[in-house]
């Protein structure tokens, strides 16, 4: 997703007592306002701004986790088959091109259906600034999210796969 607070802020690593578990988790996910190119500051911009590329795997802060997992090979490879196995499948959904049958994902374009009447009542009530610190361009209006959100999405399976 290329949370752009993944490396610092917004994670969560916990690990059970050894009775319970030897291992270490990541999670629960939260906070996604920052992913998907949907913010960048004017340094990461060129970083964050499509789906191409790693954000937190090439993190360069010594207390950040992320690169130092994706350093080791079998973290790597459980990683990438993770994406092959369960992933890839949902953002093909999400992007219409697979179907989502005998799952709860739905594509983009059925969820922006379901919710664009809501979406238009949330700009009523909260009228979006035109002036603010998020350089990212996603659009101004609830189609153009959509839209800039699959093209997001279209560049980050490319990339991944």
């Amino acid at each position: 997703s290329k949370k752009y607070d993944g490396t610092n802020s917004s994670q969560y690593f916990y690990k059970p007592a050894d009775s319970q578990s030897t291992l270490a988790y990541a999670g629960p996910a939260w906070d996604y306002d920052s992913a998907y190119g949907s913010y960048a500051q004017k340094r990461t911009l060129k970083k964050l701004e499509n789906g191409k590329g790693l954000w937190i795997g090439n993190a360069t802060a010594e207390d950040y986790w992320w690169p130092a997992l994706y350093k080791k090979a079998d973290f790597r490879e459980r990683v990438l088959q993770t994406y092959d196995e369960v992933y890839r499948h949902g953002l093909q959904i999400l992007l219409g091109n697979e179907s989502g049958e005998g799952t709860p994902l739905r594509s983009l374009e059925e969820y922006a259906s379901a919710i664009e009447a809501s979406a238009e009542m949330n700009v009523l009530r909260w009228p979006r600034q035109k002036k603010n610190s998020i350089v990212a361009q996603t659009g101004y209006s609830f189609r153009d999210n959509i839209k800039y959100l699959t093209q997001y999405l279209t560049e980050r399976v490319q990339f991944l796969d």
